[in-house]
């Protein structure tokens, strides 16, 4: 078996929940040399934590195979090619694609094969089978949260289905077997419904995303995935070295923090980075500051999973500045984008979920409303997708010195340093 040390980006103190309206009327074998192995800590750095008489002992990194490995990078590169897709000049905004990533996955078990196969195609998984794509989702359910106990990952997925929707035997067995899903039944026409349901993000979010919906379709099913992250900074900043400072062309001031820290940093020919890790190392934030000259549109038009995957030049003493800052990004809509990138017979009429419901569904339009705080401590971040479906080595060396200063617009990712699962994506504007 071989040993690779995978390192990636993207996690905040973050929350996150997908979830899909449905509208509509339903009666009721192992290969060792193809196997990557990522270790990092020894028995006596494992840390655990006791979940009723459950004990969790932290994992030393995740164990994929070449093709879950590729998976990876397919949806990496989706992440970024639906960022890009979805950014607005000007104006900041955070997104989960992993959440959409877990929300498509879960609803795909639902549709017919030519549209399930269109699907994975439109999110790089060409070759890869459903059966495999819920095996690699699942996989990553049960493991990325015991990365790194000192920090908490929570996901959770949930089916709520309205009176007179009966899901199939097939889907419920999978939905609730690969995504470990919550199903309940609820009469849609009464107000406890929608309080039900807002209740079960707010819970699921560690009470990030509140009052998610106003109302609810007269007939139909909410398929809900929930992600939450929450995770401290390894090196803090001061909050007393916070300071108001101009921040963009508008010299527009905002809260800067400040602080000198050893952290991996590195230049390209459009953007400098720095990697700030959370908890024992196993999360981290990216941040990516433009050359003088270019946008963060510009960085993220050269963003993709190999380069992504080469951010980790090595380690220096950084003088660091970064605002600290919140950005809610509110019913962005997706359909479009996702539509536009190959995904266009899930959203249409003629696709019927019908091995989800019997008597088919239709799914209409996709948004997701996400939250993002990030301060002298930590950071943390809530995310919501919904869809409504109607009917290294060497000799160590002192680190070299450098300055990044984030006094303009940056992008910022969110990841695990194993599997390089981009959780998280956003930019800063200043806004």
């Amino acid at each position: 078996m071989r040993k690779i040390s995978i390192k990636s980006t993207l996690l905040l103190a973050t929350a996150l929940l997908t979830f899909s309206v449905i509208m509509g009327a339903c009666s009721s074998d192992e290969a060792d040399d193809a196997t990557t192995a990522v270790t990092t800590k020894d028995d006596s750095q494992k840390d655990s934590i006791q979940n009723g008489s459950q004990t969790i002992t932290e994992l030393d990194g995740i164990f994929l195979t070449i093709p879950q490995r590729d998976q990876v990078a397919a949806v990496n590169d989706f992440s970024f090619r639906l960022a890009k897709a979805t950014m607005k000049e000007g104006r900041s905004q955070v997104l989960s694609p992993l959440s959409v990533a877990y929300l498509v996955g879960m609803l795909s078990n639902g549709t017919s094969e030519a549209t399930t196969t269109e699907t994975l195609a439109a999110m790089g998984l060409k070759d890869v089978s459903l059966q495999d794509f819920n095996e690699f989702l699942s996989l990553m359910l049960s493991d990325l949260p015991r990365l790194d106990l000192s920090s908490t990952l929570l996901q959770n997925n949930a089916i709520f289905t309205n009176l007179g929707i009966a899901l199939s035997d097939a889907f419920r067995s999978t939905a609730e077997g690969y995504y470990n899903a919550h199903l309940e039944t609820l009469d849609f026409t009464k107000p406890s419904a929608l309080v039900r349901i807002n209740q079960w993000a707010f819970e699921s979010t560690r009470g990030m995303i509140e009052n998610l919906l106003n109302s609810l379709p007269p007939s139909g099913a909410i398929a809900m995935n929930a992600v939450y992250f929450k995770g401290g900074w390894i090196h803090k900043f001061d909050a007393s070295a916070t300071v108001q400072e101009p921040f963009g062309a508008n010299s527009v001031l905002v809260p800067m923090m400040h602080m000198k820290a050893t952290v991996e940093y590195g230049e390209t020919g459009r953007f400098r980075f720095i990697n700030l890790p959370y908890g024992n190392g196993a999360f981290q934030m990216t941040v990516l500051l433009p050359n003088e000259g270019l946008t963060t549109a510009d960085v993220a038009d050269s963003l993709d999973n190999a380069t992504f995957r080469q951010l980790n030049r090595g380690d220096y003493n950084v003088d660091i500045k970064l605002p600290r800052f919140e950005t809610t990004s509110s019913a962005v809509p997706l359909m479009q984008p996702l539509t536009a990138m190959g995904m266009a017979s899930i959203f249409s009429n003629d696709e019927r979920f019908l091995n989800m419901c019997p008597t088919g569904l239709i799914s209409h339009k996709m948004f997701q409303t996400a939250r993002i705080i990030v301060d002298e401590d930590g950071s943390q971040a809530a995310a919501v997708t919904y869809s409504l479906v109607g009917a290294s080595g060497g000799e160590p060396h002192e680190p070299s010195p450098a300055v990044f200063h984030a006094d303009r617009p940056f992008l910022y990712i969110i990841s695990d340093r194993y599997t390089k699962s981009v959780l998280f994506i956003g930019n800063y504007e200043g806004d």
